[in-house]
């Protein structure tokens, strides 16, 4: 089978990298990915956190809804819709006004690094993990975010410029996050910043109970591990 020329097709993470590797070209920035690398306050960072309290997540008092989950996002119904169509030859780069082109990209690179970011944690947990409920889900949501990652990625080289993910991966600092905060962020990441996409339907009336309706395979699953250890997200 040959390999995907374009990370919205990929089946893994990997083949969603190797995807937007290929396409290295001169267009690349030295200079977006040293703006990807910085570290500050309001810059997007890459985590480590504590994979065996992870991987001992027993998910079996959410087993009908986790089964649901799991199910909708092997089914893929996402595949091949993170790629640019027409309505992207209208956006005029040259004709935009400095300041504020360059402010969209600074904006768009620090969206390249925080989707890359998920998927840089969700592949090892993946990698360290021997939990199949749980390996199975990061995964998955590994592919989910190196598709987005290469999404944006495609708006930057229109701009000409790019971030070099696979240097990303080797050279920028890590910070260790609680795996209690990774839950926050994926659920809240989801619920503040994307509430047009279409509702997760497939929960139980235990899951809407804990006060949430989840917006996203993302929320779901952080709010959905978040009960199988007797922690519900309640805000």
């Amino acid at each position: 089978m040959n390999a995907p020329t374009h990370s919205a097709f990929a089946n893994t993470a990997e083949e969603a990298i190797a995807a937007q590797d290929a396409l290295d070209d001169p267009m690349t920035s030295e200079k977006a990915t040293e703006v990807a690398m910085q570290n500050t306050l309001l810059t997007p960072r890459f985590y480590t956190t504590d994979f065996a309290e992870m991987d001992a997540i027993d998910v079996t008092p959410v087993r009908e809804d986790w089964d649901r989950l799991i199910a909708q996002m092997k089914s893929d119904p996402n595949k091949g819709h993170f790629k640019k169509n027409e309505d992207w030859d209208n956006v005029d780069w040259e004709g935009m006004e400095p300041a504020l082109k360059a402010e969209f990209i600074d904006f768009l690179i620090s969206s390249c690094t925080a989707e890359f970011s998920g998927c840089v944690l969700y592949k090892e947990m993946k990698r360290r993990g021997s939990n199949e409920d749980i390996t199975t889900l990061f995964q998955l949501m590994a592919r989910d975010e190196a598709r987005h990652a290469g999404f944006i990625n495609d708006a930057l080289r229109e701009a000409g410029v790019r971030v070099n993910l696979g240097f990303l991966t080797q050279q920028k600092k890590y910070t260790y996050f609680r795996p209690k905060f990774i839950y926050y962020a994926t659920y809240l990441s989801r619920r503040l910043a994307m509430p047009a996409i279409s509702p997760y339907t497939g929960t139980s009336k235990r899951t809407r109970n804990c006060g949430f309706i989840p917006f996203s395979n993302g929320s779901a699953s952080g709010a959905m591990m978040s009960l199988a250890m007797g922690k519900p997200l309640r805000f």
